[in-house]
Order: C-alpha cells, then sequence, then structure tokens
C-alpha cells in the first residue's frame, strides 16, 4: 500500500466511524472495493451501494451500484478526493446514488 492509499484509507476510516461507528477497511477488502454506503431502495427491492477504488492511487473511483450492477463510476483528482471526503455524509451519498438508481430502474420499467 502506498503512502497515498493509506491517505485514502484514514480520510475513508473517518468517515465511516462518523457515520457508522466502524472503520471503511479492515485490512480485508481490497482496495478496489471499498464500501462507504450500504441500503436498499424504500420498496427493499433493490440493495443500492457505494463504493471507493483507490487501487490505482493517481486515480480514485466512486462507484454506484445497484443489485451488483456498476451504474456509473467517477474518477477523480487526488487531491480533490481527499478534500471531498471529509464532507461526505450518509445522507449526500445516498442522495447522489439514488439519481443513478432512480434513472436505471426508470430505463428498466421499474
Amino acid at each position: 500500500m502506498t503512502t497515498l492509499q493509506k491517505m485514502y484509507i484514514d480520510e475513508l476510516d473517518l468517515f465511516c466511524a462518523r457515520e457508522y461507528g466502524a472503520p471503511a477497511y479492515t485490512g480485508q477488502e481490497d482496495l478496489e472495493h471499498i464500501g462507504v454506503l450500504y441500503t436498499t431502495t424504500e420498496d427493499e427491492a433493490h440493495e443500492v451501494q457505494v463504493e471507493v477504488d483507490i487501487s490505482n492511487e493517481d486515480e480514485p473511483k466512486t462507484r454506484v451500484l445497484v443489485d451488483g450492477i456498476v451504474l456509473s463510476c467517477e474518477a477523480d483528482d487526488p487531491e480533490e478526493f481527499l478534500e471531498d471526503i471529509p464532507n461526505w455524509s450518509f445522507d449526500g451519498l445516498f442522495h447522489w446514488a439514488m439519481c443513478d438508481v432512480r434513472l436505471y430502474l426508470w430505463r428498466c420499467g421499474e
């Protein structure tokens, strides 16, 4: 693990400790799939996840998934990514993810 990846993990752990009372990274996850949000749709028919991929330290990514299908993937500048994480909240990530989820479900006819 590089120094920059460690910095990402430190910030992600602070976010998850603040929001969920547990770290984001326990050492068991691979750096490509670090979960930072898990919930279901209002009818509980679909699983919604937000995960972070820091396997490439120069291009950290944030993904939105529904039922394991990647709906969107945003690459970020490393400096901006580190600056953004302290501003994250469950509600903010949830609303951001649900925009993609609602569009996907609408396109699927649900």
